[in-house]
């Protein structure tokens, strides 16, 4: 029973692992997004679309 205990909390700790790196890939996905949209909405607004949006990333 012991080994059993120990294998479903590193399972549940892998399972922990998982959400968070989702919840990061799904962050990541959402920024990326709206960057698209910013950087379309701004050459729809005919500025120079050579000005770098990556200065705007923090």
């Amino acid at each position: 029973l012991a080994s059993q205990a120990k294998s479903w909390s590193t399972l549940e700790q892998e399972a922990a692992a998982v959400a968070k790196e989702g919840k990061d890939i799904a962050w990541l996905l959402a920024n990326a997004v709206s960057r698209l949209r910013k950087r379309k909405q701004r050459q729809t607004n005919s500025q120079s679309p050579n000005s770098s949006p990556d200065s705007e990333i923090l």
